[in-house]
């Protein structure tokens, strides 16, 4: 863990400070906003260095020297995730970091490619995490549930800057990320990490395109979804990223192959009515 702790400095050093949460500083007119912050455009340039790059492609993303350790996993990872995915993305309008409106999708997609960390992810997490760590490990299982969430925000912020682009060219770029996303989900055991990394993308997509509520996910600050979603109208950018998410999902067969697909591969466990799951 010291070692992982380590690299998560050398993380932070290479690709500027992280900020969760507080508020922007207010401008001329009183208001605060992201725009208004000095740094903010510095802080961009930096993440886009080649010295960033360096350390986030060689280093947080090297799945061979993470290792087998989630809790080291979650360290690592977790220094990505609070640098180059907005911490508020998910749930649509909430400002609660001043440097929420960066957007680092994009140049995390054009870096990487979205089928090699999907596999990388498959080889990797193709499995339960009850099966490799002994009773009593109630800590590696909360890591692995943790590096699951900081994975499929990763794997969000690429695919929602995607769908969202409106380059000529992120139309196929988006149709070859849904599909490989389907179809990681059709080659992946059912409750295994992979398989839950994968829901939970398609999951966040959907709650964004206010589809599907955040209790999906177990959010807890319902309430203020609830009075958002009554008093505003939805976001037609909202409706052109269903739009394109359901005709990706529809050219991939989800809806006539891979979903019949999936629901005839699952079963219920045993352990009486309360307590089954799908395996």
């Amino acid at each position: 863990l010291a070692v992982a702790r380590a690299r998560a400095v050398l993380i932070g050093a290479c690709c500027g400070p992280c900020y969760s949460g507080g508020s922007s500083p207010a401008g001329p007119s009183g208001k605060s906003g992201p725009t208004m912050n000095p740094c903010r455009g510095l802080l961009r340039i930096r993440r886009a260095s080649d010295l960033a790059l360096t350390a986030l492609f060689g280093l947080a993303l090297d799945f061979d020297l993470i290792g087998g350790d989630p809790r080291a996993a979650s360290i690592i990872l977790g220094a990505v995730v609070r640098r180059y995915c907005r911490p508020s993305q998910t749930y649509g309008r909430d400002a609660g970091s001043p440097f929420c409106e960066e957007n680092y999708g994009p140049l995390l997609r054009q870096q990487i490619n979205f089928q090699y960390l999907l596999d990388c992810i498959r080889v990797r997490f193709d499995h339960s995490p009850p099966s490799h760590w002994s009773r009593g490990r109630e800590d590696c299982d909360e890591a692995m549930s943790l590096v699951a969430s900081q994975l499929a925000d990763l794997l969000y912020a690429m695919l929602l800057s995607t769908l969202t682009s409106t380059s000529s060219s992120s139309v196929a770029r988006g149709e070859r990320d849904v599909g490989a996303l389907v179809a990681t989900l059709t080659e992946c055991r059912l409750g295994s990490v992979c398989a839950h990394i994968v829901t939970s993308v398609v999951t966040k997509l959907l709650i964004k395109c206010d589809v599907l509520s955040p209790a999906c996910l177990g959010v807890s600050n319902l309430k203020e979804h609830r009075k958002r979603s009554r008093a505003s109208k939805r976001d037609p950018d909202d409706i052109a990223l269903e739009s394109r998410l359901g005709r990706n999902m529809l050219l991939c067969h989800y809806h006539d192959v891979v979903a019949p697909l999936i629901l005839g591969r699952t079963a219920p466990t045993s352990g009486g009515l309360g307590s089954k799951e799908a395996r």
